[in-house]
C-alpha cells in the first residue's frame, strides 16, 4: 500500500470520527454542545482540507517540514540544533526532581487556597520569567492574557464557577 493511500485512510478515519462527534453531539444539551461542536467542526474542516490538499497536489509539493513551519527555523539552524551537545553534569537529577515535585505541590496548594485565576497568573509569570522565555513585563502581560482567556472561556462562555478557593469566599464576605 502506498504512503498516500495510508494517509488517505488515516484522514478518512479522522473525518468519520469528527462526523460521529457531531452526530452524537446533537443529543447533548445546548450548553454541553459548546465544547464538543467547535472541536468537531474545526477538526472536520481541517481533516477535509488535509484530504483535499494531499490529493490535489503532486507528491513533490507534499514535502513539508513541520518543525520549520512551527518554529520558523531554517534548515541550517535545525542542523546546528541537532549537533551533539556536551553532557550535563551528573548529580543534579534528584535535586531537579525534588524541585519539580515542590513546584507541582506549590501550584496545587495555591490552586486550592487562592483559586484558579491568581494561580494561573502567578505560575505563568514565574515560569516564563524564570525559564528566561521572556522578560518579567512580557511574562506578566502573557500571563494576564492567558488568565483573561481562562476567565472568559470558563466563567463567561461556559458559566462555570471558577472561584472555588478557600480565600475567595472569605474575601467576598469581608468586602460585603
Amino acid at each position: 500500500m502506498s504512503r498516500r493511500a495510508q494517509e488517505n485512510i488515516a484522514v478518512v478515519l479522522l473525518i468519520a470520527l469528527f462526523a460521529a462527534m457531531i452526530v452524537i453531539g446533537m443529543d447533548y444539551t445546548p450548553r454541553a454542545r459548546l465544547v464538543s461542536f467547535p472541536v468537531a467542526v474545526i477538526g472536520l474542516g481541517l481533516a477535509l482540507a488535509q484530504l483535499a490538499w494531499q490529493n490535489f497536489r503532486s507528491a513533490d509539493d507534499l514535502h513539508v517540514d513541520a518543525l520549520q513551519i512551527l518554529a520558523g527555523r531554517s534548515e541550517k539552524a535545525m542542523e546546528e540544533t541537532n549537533a551533539p551537545r556536551p553532557k550535563a553534569p551528573k548529580g543534579g537529577g534528584f535535586t531537579a526532581e525534588l524541585a519539580a515535585f515542590a513546584i507541582v505541590a506549590a501550584v496545587t496548594t495555591s490552586f486550592f487556597v487562592f483559586g484558579a485565576l491568581p494561580t494561573t497568573f502567578v505560575f505563568c509569570t514565574a515560569y516564563l520569567a524564570w525559564s528566561r522565555q521572556s522578560s518579567w513585563l512580557r511574562a506578566a502581560l502573557i500571563a494576564a492574557v492567558v488568565t483573561l482567556a481562562i476567565w472568559f472561556l470558563f466563567g463567561e462562555v461556559l458559566g462555570i464557577r471558577i472561584d472555588r478557593s478557600l480565600v475567595g469566599p472569605m474575601l467576598h464576605r469581608m468586602m460585603n
